[in-house]
């Protein structure tokens, strides 16, 4: 499964009504972070939630991630400031 396909089961749930803090979208950010590991190297906690966070504050990031569905960006953003905070 690549970045894409993460980001748009994000944007299915967002979809569905499920809450950004809710366990798929908690499972889902663990894939992103696994993901982005094996294409890069180990991101460390904080690392990786800095790049949630770089998702809404970059807007070219945002826009590419927003074209999954508008919000979608922050989603993510905060799906994965759930799942930092549950480790």
């Amino acid at each position: 499964m690549n970045i894409d396909d993460i980001f748009a089961l994000f944007a299915e749930n967002k979809a569905k009504g499920l809450e950004a803090n809710a366990q798929e979208n908690v499972d889902l950010a663990g894939r992103l972070h696994e993901t982005l590991c094996d294409y890069g190297f180990d991101y460390p906690m904080a690392i990786f939630s800095t790049i949630g966070q770089s998702y809404v504050q970059n807007i070219e990031m945002k826009n590419k991630i927003d074209k999954f569905g508008e919000g979608t960006a922050q989603y993510v953003c905060d799906a994965i400031q759930e799942y930092v905070g549950w480790l």
